[in-house]
């Protein structure tokens, strides 16, 4: 086999598929990737056995077809480091390594068997959405975060995302029980196939960084069997979805009453919540404990320990009675960094009730609900 291609487009290959296939990755063959050569393109595959990706590079010079496996890790750690504009890859057909040339570097990698590659399909189907990248990337950054962390939860299925194909718009919910991240995006078209499936929280974080590594472009998104399944111009991810079902508890958390709300700027908040968090209450379950006063005019936020006491009050447009809402700092600041908004809105009802914040109109919409500490 023997090709030539810019190393900056095969450097961005072996990125992607890093991000797949892991040094972490277990079976040890998880972490490697099949890169086959045809006439004037290449065929990059990677799997983890849960996520799979494919790569199609075209308009690549490729003077001998064939096919080679390599350990991921050391491709792309070699492939970044480059300087050459060309990168020239070749082996002859019983060689055990494949040379890399490019500018004045010239090396070589072992080769590896790994025939579980050649038998990744990646199923065409009619896609039940199509949209931005951007759009799907900044959907799941926006939720996954909530969902319990699978080292400690108590339930696995509030390690998941719920993903929701609906005739008027694509929803992506995240729960822990203690909070819930909601993200809805309004369809521009009627869907040719609607969907309810739940994502591990982990597989929604790796498809985000895969698709933050590619350009800005428009993709399709469906179900196929047991399988997500995503198309790009020259990529597709295939994910196995979850077996557990979403919990329908969690409509419970997002408050049907709003007795008190408070208009107010975001990155305003975001700030005085960091500068009184430095005090606030620590604990186990709750660390960095934050009080919330809505009063006439303003808000009132506060955190106390035993090295001292920080206060600050925030202009906003306040409605309803005065409350008090006590929740975890930790939480409030991770729901407010998930959003590039100008304006938020504060609701509550009782101190006992959760807390929801919601973007501003006409932003995007964004619901985020915190369960308040007793």
């Amino acid at each position: 086999m023997h090709f030539e291609i810019e190393t900056k487009r095969f450097a961005q290959a072996a990125r992607l598929v890093s991000i797949v296939a892991t040094k972490e990755a277990f079976p040890n063959e998880a972490a490697h990737v099949l890169i086959q050569a045809m006439e004037k393109e290449i065929i990059f595959t990677a799997t983890d056995q849960v996520c799979s990706i494919r790569l199609l590079l075209k308009d690549v010079d490729v003077a001998d077809p064939g096919e080679i496996s390599f350990y991921v890790p050391t491709l792309y750690s070699l492939s970044s480091r480059l300087i050459g504009e060309i990168v020239i890859v070749s082996s002859t057909p019983k060689s055990t390594q494949s040379s890399f040339s490019s500018g004045g570097f010239n090396g070589s990698m072992n080769l590896i068997s790994c025939s579980d590659l050649k038998n990744i399909k990646v199923p065409r189907i009619d896609a039940s959405r199509t949209l931005s990248s951007q759009e799907l990337s900044e959907a799941l950054g926006q939720v996954y975060f909530a969902a319990a962390d699978e080292r400690s939860a108590s339930s696995m299925p509030l390690c998941d995302i719920k993903i929701n194909c609906n005739t008027d718009y694509l929803e992506f919910i995240a729960c822990d029980a203690r909070r819930l991240a909601k993200r809805k995006l309004i369809c521009r078209e009627e869907p040719i196939t609607t969907f309810d499936v739940s994502l591990s929280a982990h597989y929604a974080k790796k498809i985000r960084m895969l698709l933050r590594e590619i350009p800005e472009e428009e993709i399709s998104i469906g179900v196929y069997e047991d399988k997500l399944v995503l198309f790009g111009g020259i990529w597709s991810i295939v994910c196995l979805l979850s077996r557990y079902n979403f919990p329908q508890a969690y409509k419970n958390m997002i408050p049907s009453r709003k007795t008190t709300t408070a208009l107010l700027k975001r990155q305003t908040f975001l700030a005085a919540l960091r500068r009184t968090s430095c005090l606030g209450l620590d604990d186990l379950d709750y660390p960095r404990t934050i009080a919330l006063s809505f009063e006439k005019n303003r808000l009132k936020l506060t955190g106390n320990n035993e090295v001292g006491e920080a206060l600050e009050y925030i202009a906003a447009k306040v409605k309803g009675p005065d409350l008090e809402i006590k929740f975890s700092a930790n939480h409030m600041e991770q729901g407010l960094e998930a959003i590039d908004c100008e304006q938020i809105i504060l609701s509550a009802n009782t101190p006992k009730d959760p807390l929801l914040i919601e973007t501003q109109p006409p932003d995007f919409d964004y619901k985020y609900v915190i369960i308040p500490k007793a």
